[in-house]
């Protein structure tokens, strides 16, 4: 059978759980729950506190169990005595007297039910531990006074006594005789004059218990401050901060109600916070205000509730100051509003966060509902609604240590729904709302070894868009954002419709993954896996975007690999997907699918890559040069040098093959650098041969603003050097950075070094840059020198470049000269030098050399 508390807590549960349907405020049904609990037990309880004046019967084995809640004959007002007994005497039996700002005198009839020759000692103790004074009259049936005895917080004598004494009493009675127990109490607060009469011989029981109950409330609230200090070192947080606070209110504020303060506080100070209940009651409502205000994420609009609790949160911190100078009967009705207005506030904002789906938001109401039936039992028997007994004097205690423990476990959950929700919002790519690469790994990965074994192949897509690159610079992130969710949202609804991609677990009418801002993932269904071709994906390279009135063009690439293999990891096949999106990055190619051939030249390039950082720290880079001769005298006149790199695994690694990923990786100025000194240092050492060196200047060199400061630091060490010397440019590597590169231009050509235009023709041509420019040679790329035989056209653009280089007053050098035909039509056509197989490959250093020597000993 449940109990009256278990009944209470369900109705309020149940309360609790009404407040989401329609027309059923949280603040209105839990009111109606307490209102209706109150209107049924206070008027019984009332009703059983009217007792008569039959007296007490006291027997020498009398426990602490037998206890007298409230003398039931009172008055106010001061008095003798004598007086007071007199006047207690004709009353009418009535209600305790519980807000008063007079003394309050209590008149308790008694009889000894033991032999006449015994004498036997009582203890009367107090069960409030925040009583000013209580003066303990003991009188005989005619008024006599036998004895007094005081008591109270800020009583001297009380201070002398241990601390389970302070407020207890003893009289030594003689049996079978009436007695009279008056008692004067003066009180800061609304009083609830909880007594107890016991013999001696239960007294010590009865001080162990009043011990345990101490160190046991004591040892919970340590406890529970503990755990919110670790939880604030943890998570830092204003959520815990005030957590703490909450604790650390509860802590002080029952060492008070409860009495451990004994144990604890110097006599002055639980002196102060004895006389303070109403203080500490309004900082306990202003923490609690905040602690709900951070725990639940809600978001006020501006408007009159967000004034309204701004004015709340300061106006409880004013009346706890008001509440220092002012008596608590005065303060009581203002805390009653402070705590409705509060209590309202509060539940508007757990119903709009348990609507929004905040779980944890259930938890801080059953702790609000609980503390708050502890406090209306409580603070009805401080007002003597209720009857004073232990269920009543102790039920806000124990309320507020079970809310505290549901508030520290809700602080729990909070971290288990924060930690769900920034894995929702990991899982979900913030711009777009699509599935991420989290999602991926967490979600569909564990799925995918099933749906190998189960489909036997399975295709894996990525779409890459080119350009979003292009609209983020000009159009900003905001619009490459845009983009993407609109590419999205017209690529995901045309795969659905096809067939082709298979929905993803946990997202309905969802079939795309987002890897990257600019690439998405989607598995080929497997009812269409039989049937599906790459090349389908053609229709997903291009797409048209509405932009703010504009019409973008959106160019795209798509990756196919097609798993086999029954336990390929996902984020291996995931890979194979980049490897074909790294590897066809420089080619026009809109559809690749993974093929082994590709992922072994993807690893040879990555392997390559820490070679060659390893190969320039050791200096195993070395060079050759190939000879450049006059046309129409046959001289040798210089030579260009060029990167060589000997592997003692892989081999001979050609520049066609390492410079590309030099400049990938950041290398390539480096290669620049050693290029420079090595050609300088060959200057140097022949200072008597009339050869110029040439070597290519990459977009990466033009582009570094160190470019000029560490070709000075070259010419300092060969100063001899650099009116020998002549840098290639191509005209594509001019646009990377046109300002930038111009002006690195113009600088080398002030340090005397020769300019040469490589591969003219090939790349981006603009008259107005070799106008700027003005290069000292203009080199015809190997491909029209090849062609010349082969049509007129060819044969023509090599003419138009001779006579184009003539007007700038610039040498032109053909490069790839290897028949005596080709070497005759440049010279018919007026080209001033050559290089290639027709005279020499490249040379290593010794046999350029030789070849120099030899030439200038003819």
């Amino acid at each position: 059978m449940e109990s009256p508390q278990v009944r209470d807590q369900i109705m309020v549960e149940q309360a609790g759980v009404r407040w989401l349907r329609p027309g059923n405020t949280p603040a209105s049904a839990l009111l109606r729950r307490l209102l209706f609990l109150f209107a049924v037990l206070a008027p019984l309880m009332a009703a059983a506190q009217l007792a008569t004046e039959a007296p007490l019967v006291l027997t020498p084995g009398q426990a602490p169990q037998s206890e007298l809640y409230g003398p039931v004959l009172t008055m106010t007002g001061d008095a003798s005595p004598e007086a007071a007994w007199a006047e207690l005497r004709q009353a009418e039996p009535s209600a305790p007297v519980g807000i008063s700002t007079e003394p309050v005198w209590s008149l308790l009839p008694l009889f000894t039910d033991f032999p006449a020759a015994e004498t036997h000692r009582f203890h009367a103790v107090m069960r409030s531990y925040f009583l000013q004074s209580v003066t303990f009259y003991l009188l005989d049936a005619e008024g006599n006074l036998l004895g007094t005895e005081r008591a109270g917080a800020m009583e001297a004598d009380s201070w002398k006594r241990s601390e389970t004494d302070r407020l207890a009493v003893s009289f030594d009675l003689a049996g079978e005789r009436p007695y009279y127990l008056l008692t004067r109490t003066l009180s800061n607060t609304p009083l609830a004059k909880g007594l107890q009469l016991v013999s001696d011989e239960a007294r010590s029981l009865q001080r162990e218990r009043q011990r345990a109950l101490y160190w046991s409330t004591l040892s919970i609230l340590l406890a529970a401050t503990v755990f919110s200090v670790v939880i604030l070192m943890a998570h830092r947080g204003r959520t815990y901060i005030w957590l703490l606070a909450f604790h650390l209110q509860a802590l002080v504020y029952f060492s008070v109600m409860v009495g451990y303060g004994h144990l604890i506080w110097p006599p002055w100070l639980f002196q102060v916070l004895s006389q303070s209940i109403m203080v500490l009651n309004f900082l306990f409502l202003f923490i609690l205000f905040r602690f709900a205000r951070s725990f639940l994420p809600m978001t006020d609009v501006p408007g009159r509730t967000v004034r309204l609790k701004a004015v709340t949160g300061w106006s409880l911190l004013v009346a706890a100051l008001i509440s220092l100078f002012v008596s608590d009967h005065y303060t009581l009705p203002l805390f009653a509003l402070a705590l409705v207005v509060v209590v309202a506030l509060v539940l508007r904002d757990v119903a709009r966060a348990i609507r929004a789906g905040y779980w944890p938001g259930w938890i801080l109401l059953l702790a609000m509902a609980m503390q708050a039936l502890g406090g209306v039992v409580g603070t009805s028997a401080f007002l003597h609604a209720l009857p004073v007994n232990v269920f009543t004097l102790n039920a806000y205690m124990v309320s507020t240590l079970v809310a505290l423990g549901v508030l520290s476990f809700s602080v729990a959950l909070r971290l288990r729904y924060i930690e769900s929700a920034q894995r929702k919002m990991v899982l979900r790519d913030a711009a777009t709302g699509y599935p991420s690469r989290a999602y991926v790994s967490e979600v569909l990965a564990p799925l995918w070894d099933e749906l190998l074994q189960r489909h036997g192949q399975m295709w894996l897509v990525m779409v890459k868009v080119i350009n979003l690159d292009d609209v983020h610079s000009m159009l900003g992130p905001r619009a490459a954002e845009a983009v993407s969710l609109e590419l999205l949202q017209q690529l995901d609804p045309q795969l659905q419709a096809l067939g082709w991609a298979m929905e993803l677990p946990g997202v309905p009418d969802c079939h795309l993954c987002l890897i990257n801002r600019d690439e998405a993932v989607f598995v080929v269904a497997p009812a269409h896996a039989d049937k599906f071709r790459p090349e389908q994906m053609f229709r997903f390279t291009r797409a048209r975007v509405n932009f703010q009135g504009s019409q973008l063009y959106i160019r795209g690439r798509c990756a196919v690999y097609r798993c086999t293999l029954p336990d390929e990891p996902l984020e291996q096949a995931l890979r194979k997907l980049t490897t074909v999106m790294v590897s066809t990055r420089d080619e026009n190619v809109r559809i690749a699918e993974y093929s082994r051939a590709m992922d072994h030249r993807f690893q040879r390039r990555h392997w390559l890559a820490g070679e060659l950082q390893s190969a320039l720290q050791q200096g195993a880079l070395s060079f050759c040069i190939q000879p450049q001769y006059d046309l129409q005298s046959g001289c040798l006149v210089g030579g260009e040098l060029l990167a060589r790199w000997y592997h003692p695994v892989a081999g001979a690694i050609g520049p066609a093959e390492f410079i590309p990923l030099a400049e990938k990786t950041g290398l390539v100025s480096r290669i620049t650098r050693h290029m420079l000194d090595s050609a300088l240092s060959w200057l140097h050492r022949h200072p008597d041969a009339d050869i110029r060196l040439a070597l290519n200047l990459s977009a990466a060199d033009l582009d570094n603003p160190d470019l000029l400061d560490w070709v000075d630091a070259a010419f300092e060490r060969w100063p001899q050097a650099p009116h020998r010397l002549f840098l290639e440019i191509t005209e594509s590597d001019m646009m990377r950075n046109r300002e930038l590169s111009l002006q690195h231009v113009a600088a080398l050509k002030s340090r005397g070094v020769g300019l040469a235009i490589d591969d003219f023709g090939t790349g981006y041509s603009s008259l107005s840059y070799l106008s700027h420019i003005l290069p000292d040679e203009i080199k015809i790329d190997r491909s029209f020198v090849e062609r010349m035989h082969s049509g007129d056209i060819d044969r023509s653009i090599v003419q138009s470049v001779i006579q184009l280089a003539h007007s700038l007053r610039a040498v032109t050098v053909a490069e790839g000269i290897e028949t005596a035909e080709q070497l005759q039509v440049l010279q018919e056509a007026g080209c001033h030098r050559g290089q290639g197989y027709y005279w020499h490959r490249p040379l290593d250093e010794a046999a350029f050399t030789a070849l120099v020597v030899q030439m200038m000993q003819d």
